[in-house]
């Protein structure tokens, strides 16, 4: 995680970044390919439909890409 902060400080940086740059980073996490389409994403739904911000509505975290009920 702090490679990727390193690298992308923000949510516009992240949903601005491509997958396959996020997956050079991700990688060793495992499931890389998938985690990096997950986070890319993600960060454009905070982007664009919540102001960059994290929502506090469990049922609107569900519904972000890669977020499940452990997450």
């Amino acid at each position: 995680v702090e490679d990727l902060y390193a690298k992308y400080p923000d949510v516009n940086a992240l949903a601005e970044a491509s997958p396959e740059e996020i997956e050079e980073i991700v990688r060793p996490c495992g499931l890389g390919k998938s985690k990096a389409r997950d986070i890319n994403a993600c960060m454009k739904i905070l982007r664009d439909e919540y102001n960059g911000k994290v929502p506090e509505d469990f049922q609107a975290l569900l519904k972000l890409p890669g977020v499940g009920r452990k997450s």
